[in-house]
């Protein structure tokens, strides 16, 4: 049996993301977890970041925690206490992150589950996975391995006269908040901020993760170029983007914050 068809016969017997419909458990979940606490880190709590806890609908089963995945929440500013309420309170469509990151020091980072907690954040069996190259049956559900980081930031623009657009709310950005890549796309600049916290965070993170993720390949939902997302190819398999499980759907979080965690 080949790699995908072991994938397909994995999808059929677990149980349903809320978020995606695909499978909550795979290779990489286990029934227990072993705990690292490594000073910034107790029992799964960052000790840097504000606790809310998660709407248990939106909470999933222990995870073998090997890699991060960065997401931005593309909506305008003003949202950040609104997607908090949402995922402490609602269940939504199952969905949510571990951390949450505002654009100021006021909102600041919020944590809303263990770091060794599926969060539901990075899609299903048709969203991109990771596998053990040379291992049957050895693709691993995005959301089985990783821990999630949202950053609050309203993602793509669109040029018009009156300047850069968000399009699914009409709101209009300056020049000075713009991120121009060099592909000729438009986004939604992070904050000074946001760029020394997420540093910090992934930094902490890796520190618990170590070098589980070595050995692994992703395998994307499709070509990068098929949303121009060039700049969404993963430099390291433990530290990815959105769009690199998932460049054919997603556009998150952006060439800014992928050229700094391929950095990092």
């Amino acid at each position: 049996m080949n790699i995908f068809r072991a994938y397909i016969e994995q999808i059929r017997k677990a149980p349903l993301d809320k978020d995606t419909k695909g499978p909550v458990n795979n290779l990489g979940t286990k029934n227990t977890v072993t705990v690292k606490d490594t000073g910034v880190f107790e029992n799964g709590r960052y000790l840097h970041a504000k606790w809310k806890a998660l709407h248990p609908g939106r909470l999933g089963p222990h995870i073998d925690l090997s890699t991060i995945v960065v997401h931005t929440t593309d909506t305008p500013p003003g949202g950040f206490n609104a997607i908090v309420k949402s995922w402490t309170e609602t269940a939504g469509l199952g969905n949510a992150a571990t951390f949450l990151l505002g654009q100021t020091p006021e909102d600041g980072l919020v944590q809303f589950a263990s770091i060794y907690n599926n969060t539901n954040h990075a899609g299903g069996a048709k969203h991109g996975w990771w596998t053990v190259p040379g291992v049957r049956g050895s693709a691993i559900h995005p959301n089985s391995i990783s821990v999630g980081i949202e950053v609050d930031n309203a993602g793509k623009l669109t040029l018009t006269k009156g300047g850069y657009l968000h399009k699914d709310t009409g709101k209009l950005f300056p020049r000075s908040e713009v991120y121009a890549h060099t592909d000729g796309s438009f986004w939604h600049k992070i904050t000074d901020y946001q760029r020394e916290q997420l540093k910090f965070l992934i930094a902490d993170l890796r520190a618990v993760i170590g070098t589980k993720a070595h050995n692994y390949t992703v395998v994307p939902n499709g070509a990068y170029k098929d949303n121009q997302a060039m700049w969404a190819v993963p430099v390291n398999p433990e530290l990815l983007g959105h769009a690199s499980l998932d460049p054919y759907n997603k556009t998150d979080p952006g060439p800014e914050i992928m050229e700094l965690i391929n950095k990092w």
